[in-house]
């Protein structure tokens, strides 16, 4: 569900899941996926189609958040449920453009809690999981190609760290793209090269 107001300046979106597909079937769980948004653009509606050279600059800010309890994925249907994933999400996001440039960058953070599941009396025995923890994000720079409005050259780097006790792990990855809008959708395709690193 979305909503925009003040000339688009300002737009939510909330959604609530269970899984699509043979995600339903495989979901045992009676709890659901929420998500909500809130996203400002205080010098004007900010439109994913590109801005060409000469165009005014605008900018654009949003926060994000998510909560999922579910069958932790670490078990396989049909098995007796130990534990529930107690997932929460958040993000917060910043973006500029106008004269053919796009500067746009996003945090992420989550945290993971399995929840014990099984019956009191097996319970003495502590799950063989911890709380995880991961943060990271992304930053971009793309570029319009004149007399293609529609057309961004972008190069794009992410980082993320996992927290786990004895297991931080990290990933880091540098991509060049190129990215076609569709003028008017919120929808774009890409082609993108990349390298990425883990460890």
């Amino acid at each position: 569900l979305t909503s925009t107001a003040l000339q688009d300046r300002l737009s939510a979106a909330v959604g609530v899941w269970n899984g699509n597909g043979i995600g339903v079937k495989l979901n045992d769980a009676p709890h659901f996926r929420y998500e909500a948004r809130i996203d400002a653009a205080p010098l004007g509606a900010y439109d994913l189609v590109s801005h060409p050279i000469g165009s005014p600059v605008r900018t654009r800010f949003g926060l994000g958040g998510a909560l999922s309890r579910d069958v932790s994925s670490r078990q396989s249907k049909g098995v007796q449920l130990t534990e529930y994933d107690d997932l929460q999400g958040f993000s917060a996001f910043v973006a500029a453009k106008g004269h053919g440039v796009e500067v746009r960058a996003e945090y992420f953070r989550t945290a993971n809690d399995p929840i014990d599941a099984r019956p009191d009396a097996e319970r003495a025995t502590p799950l063989p999981v911890a709380s995880t923890t991961g943060r990271g994000g992304y930053a971009q720079v793309a570029f319009d190609v004149p007399g293609l409005d529609k057309l961004q050259v972008a190069i794009l780097g992410e980082d993320w760290q996992t927290d786990a006790p004895g297991q931080p792990t990290g990933e880091q990855a540098l991509m060049v793209a190129a990215n076609w809008y569709w003028k008017g959708d919120r929808c774009k395709l890409q082609a993108a090269w990349q390298a990425r690193r883990t460890g």
